[in-house]
């Protein structure tokens, strides 16, 4: 009777972690949005169009980047059924910045090629050079990222992800 008691509980707290996660993340994916849409009306007020589509244009290829930097590594990890290692734990890490230190590293060699094309100034690389740092910096949130997601607590998922 005790399992039985403790199942229910445990079905309680994952009712509510999960109830708490859907409101947080759907709270925190309104409240991104409109400070997306806010930043992109001020951008287009206070940038002339060809800065306007300079941005827009590195900022389609730093995404385009971030879907090649987890390979599903992290999706893996959030799915497996065993308790998750820390040699799981470090090995995602490792192979997941190696990915995006070769991406970074194929950002600054082809950087050149690409303001050739499209005829970029100075200052579009280094706002692409900036953007493919803070890439960087994202992806170190991967493993906390993990490690909540697996014990459901979405709400503080939220804030990591903003």
């Amino acid at each position: 009777m005790v399992n039985e008691n403790s199942r229910e509980l445990n079905f309680e707290a994952i009712k509510k972690r999960s109830l708490i996660g859907i409101a947080s993340l759907v709270s925190r994916s309104f409240f991104i949005q409109g400070v997306a849409f806010s930043a992109n009306f001020l951008l287009t007020i206070f940038l002339d169009p060809k800065t306007f589509g300079i941005f827009f244009l590195i900022s389609a290829f730093i995404n385009l980047f971030s879907y090649f930097s987890d390979i599903g590594l992290a999706a893996a990890l959030i799915q497996k059924k065993e308790k998750v290692t820390e040699e799981d734990l470090r090995t995602t890490f490792t192979v997941q910045q190696i990915l995006v230190i070769l991406l970074l590293i194929v950002i600054f060699v082809f950087s050149p090629l690409v303001r050739h094309w499209y005829g970029l100034n100075q200052q579009a690389v280094y706002l692409f050079y900036v953007l493919a740092v803070s890439f960087f910096l994202s992806s170190l949130k991967t493993i906390p990222s993990i490690l909540l997601e697996r014990d459901l607590k979405f709400n503080l998922l939220g804030f990591l992800k903003f």
